[in-house]
């Protein structure tokens, strides 16, 4: 399926284009994010890297065209996207396009988040966490390309790549929080006070000590996050 008949599924397309766009929307901007394939190395990954940073590149195109409404996003992505199932094995990449399919649900649930924020909602502390924790949907397919292709089968692997994507965008919205209020709507700092963006930190690194990461490399790169975060709170 293309990303094109997802976006429409999935309704992306009602999305209205904000009046002001984001500074950290851009083809520069974008490539600046990629930095799972360097966690995939260093998790000793061979076969998945180029597929991981063709992946993440998608999703961060994608993720740019929600908030922009300009197309050039969603024909780079599916240049790229076409790229990766070309190259991968028949069998993987009909996985492939089922885990994209699932994890283009976010978007539909950012536009209900963004639906809330405007209206005057009030979220619990739990809906922020999941609202976060949602926004790293792309991990699935980080988790299934090193599985499939390199056989790195590190339990609680997708876990790990989702806790510390909400740490990378909890930092984020707090640098952007004055850009999103005019531009997508949805930010953390938008659903729950301040107060709570330390819990949520230290939230997301007590569920990463649950995991069996141990000394992993991407345990590593989720405490290396933390202390970005708590740099700036």
């Amino acid at each position: 399926m293309g990303l094109t008949n997802l976006i429409k599924g999935f309704g992306v397309l009602g999305l209205s284009a904000p009046e002001i766009v984001s500074s950290d929307i851009s083809f520069e901007a974008i490539k600046t994010k990629i930095t799972n394939p360097q966690i995939a190395k260093e998790l000793g990954a061979q076969n998945s890297i180029y597929y991981i940073n063709e992946a993440e590149w998608c999703a961060n195109l994608l993720d740019s065209f929600s908030e922009s409404g300009q197309w050039g996003f969603v024909f780079e992505a599916q240049r790229r996207y076409d790229n990766i199932l070309k190259k991968l094995p028949p069998q993987i990449s009909n996985i492939m396009s089922i885990a994209v399919a699932s994890a283009f649900n976010y978007f539909s649930y950012e536009q209900y988040i963004a639906i809330r924020i405007k209206r005057g909602d009030n979220f619990s502390f739990m809906e922020a966490a999941e609202y976060l924790l949602r926004r790293g949907s792309d991990s699935q397919l980080y988790a299934l390309l090193l599985r499939e292709l390199d056989g790195i089968t590190e339990p609680g692997l997708e876990s790990g790549f989702r806790i510390r994507q909400a740490l990378w965008d909890l930092h984020d919205d707090i640098l952007d929080l004055e850009e999103d209020k005019k531009s997508t709507g949805a930010n953390i700092c938008l659903l729950t006070g301040k107060n709570n963006l330390h819990r949520l930190a230290i939230l997301f690194y007590t569920e990463a000590k649950k995991l069996s990461l141990k000394s992993s490399p991407l345990f590593l790169a989720i405490e290396k996050q933390l202390e970005k975060v708590f740099q700036i709170i």
